[in-house]
């Protein structure tokens, strides 16, 4: 009798000390099989309380980013241009046997276009005429401006970029600042007729010199990128800052 008597008091005092064990490892995070059940869902207002972070944290970053893509681009574009210019130049004294460009070259502003255009690798030439240069551009400080048709003489080449000559000085003695032997400026939209139309965001250009080409904002020119390349300035200045960059 002593003995059953023992035997049940052992079982009661096993089971007390195998609930409090239990009790432990559920207040220790050993779920039961049923609490882990009902953590594996998310409940609705969770769900749009997570999409809704995305959502803002998207509108934030994502703008900027496809800004810096598109800066980045047309900055490539750029320096494709300008070791385009750079070889024309030096195809151009190549085939005409002539160490300096100056010369009749510079004359007219159609003569010099249609000659560069071989050059370029152009598919449309525009001489006083509209369809090879935006109607209107702006400065880096976004301010408009119009092209006249008269100094539109252009050409579209075969990559959608356009460009235009202005001539400076004709004998190549122009002079701007200390930048010397100055005979005209290549004007280059790398990205064609699509906007933004800015001057160092898409509109770069460079000094065509008597023996020599440099872009905008070179050093010793007036355009000085430490200051040209920002509002409330014009922009030129970019044209030397996006090849370094």
């Amino acid at each position: 009798m002593l003995d059953r008597q023992t035997d049940r008091q052992t079982d009661r005092q096993t089971d007390r000390q195998t609930d409090r064990q239990t009790d432990r490892q559920t207040d220790s995070g050993f779920w039961h099989k049923s609490d882990l059940n009902s953590r594996l869902g998310f409940t609705l207002a969770e769900v749009l309380l997570v999409i809704t972070i995305i959502g803002i944290v998207a509108s934030l970053t994502i703008p900027g980013l496809i800004t810096s893509v598109q800066d980045q681009q047309w900055k490539s574009a750029w320096k494709k241009n300008y070791s385009v210019i750079s070889q024309a130049m030096e195809n151009y004294k190549l085939t005409n046997n002539t160490e300096t460009i100056a010369g009749a070259l510079f004359l007219y502003p159609d003569t010099v276009t249609s000659e560069l255009s071989k050059y370029f690798n152009a598919i449309k030439l525009c001489q006083y005429t509209d369809g090879c240069w935006n109607n209107l551009n702006y400065d880096y400080s976004n301010n408009p401006s119009v092209s006249n048709p008269a100094t539109r003489t252009s050409l579209v080449l075969n990559d959608g970029t356009l460009m235009k000559v202005t001539i400076v000085n004709p004998s190549c003695i122009g002079i701007d600042n200390w930048l010397t032997d100055i005979c005209a400026i290549v004007w280059v939209d790398v990205n064609g007729f699509k906007s933004p139309n800015t001057i160092g965001k898409d509109i770069y250009g460079a000094w065509l010199l008597k023996n020599r080409t440099l872009p905008l904002g070179s050093g010793r020119d007036s355009y000085n990128p430490a200051t040209n390349c920002q509002t409330p300035n014009n922009g030129w200045g970019c044209s030397t800052q996006a090849l370094t960059q």
